[in-house]
């Protein structure tokens, strides 16, 4: 679920073939810069709080309401990035388009592992599935309790290949490094992000836009695209869509109360906006991480992304109010 772990990931497995296949670096760095816009799955954390907003699980979430909007929104931004990738690409001048390979270092002397392992990182997802509404109904898991499940079978597994407990429990601290890196950033953005929303509340934004929703009769579909664009703007000044939709995911509720319209209808497409909005913003990881692998600035990367993602956006608004 991490958008900026699977850029890593897609960056050493696919960018060299792209880019060998003909592909320039810039148009293969952007559309590897948005594969997780749409923060799809139960793993995803922003799935997992706008399915406690709603009042379901994120696996119910995930197949009721999220693969409904996803597929009709992923063509559409696939379409947008072959036809804008050719327009940016006749209009770049060569000169400026760097076919350099910067790839992340990669260490090739590490032993081979068991074809099986490849299997281990879908545990979660499975067990999500499984133990849920949809299938067993009288055992039910959130998604910490089947990560740390996971965790558990995975260290099982060390131990037996490599017959040493020892070895095994060591492994565990590459996992909890990684979580506290990731709290640390993602806490500071958080913050962030609640300031600017409390900052919008305070003013009374919020309130006066509700009251002209009610007043001149414009409906919902007013308020929806209006959150939509305020969860939007913090996502693109923080470059992170989690942020944004944390901080405005608590006034939702009373919002979607207010003018008489589910709930669903109001946050989903606000959560997919988030990580739509994201994958144009300059300050995003994943942006940065990319832009560094083709050897362009991220702004050139936003170029290219901006198009694909703003289709995106209105897709998922027209999607959403069709098909929820």
């Amino acid at each position: 679920p991490s958008a900026a772990g699977l850029a890593m990931l897609l960056l050493v497995a696919m960018y060299p073939t792209l880019v060998q296949l003909g592909v320039r670096p810039v148009a293969a760095a952007a559309v590897i810069g948005t594969t997780a816009c749409l923060d799809l799955g139960p793993a995803s954390p922003a799935a997992n709080v706008t399915a406690e907003v709603i009042g379901i699980s994120p696996i119910e979430y995930f197949v009721q309401y999220q693969l409904k909007v996803a597929a009709v929104v992923i063509p559409v931004v696939a379409a947008l990035h072959f036809f804008w990738q050719r327009w940016c690409d006749r209009r770049d001048d060569d000169t400026q388009v760097t076919a350099a390979l910067d790839l992340p270092d990669t260490d090739t002397s590490q032993e081979s592992v068991p074809a099986v392992y490849a299997l281990l990182p879908i545990l979660p997802l499975v067990l999500l599935f499984v133990f849920s509404p949809l299938l067993i109904t009288t055992i039910r898991l959130d998604v910490v309790t089947a990560m740390l499940i996971s965790l558990a079978i995975g260290m099982a597994c060390e131990g037996l290949r490599h017959r040493s407990l020892r070895t095994a429990l060591a492994g565990i601290t590459h996992f909890f490094r990684g979580m506290g890196e990731i709290f640390s950033s993602v806490v500071t953005l958080i913050v962030a992000a609640e300031v600017f929303a409390m900052g919008i509340k305070a003013t009374g934004l919020i309130g006066s836009l509700v009251t002209l929703v009610e007043g001149n009769g414009l409906g919902s579909g007013a308020m929806v695209v209006t959150m939509v664009l305020l969860l939007g703007v913090s996502a693109l000044l923080t470059g992170s869509g989690n942020a944004a939709l944390f901080s405005f995911s608590g006034m939702m509720p009373a919002i979607a109360g207010r003018i008489n319209t589910p709930i669903v209808s109001l946050i989903l497409p606000s959560q997919f906006a988030g990580g739509l909005f994201r994958s144009f913003s300059p300050v995003a990881g994943v942006i940065i991480a990319v832009a560094g692998a083709a050897n362009v600035s991220p702004f050139a990367i936003i170029k290219r992304t901006s198009v694909p993602m703003v289709g995106g956006v209105i897709a998922t608004l027209v999607a959403s109010h069709l098909l929820i």
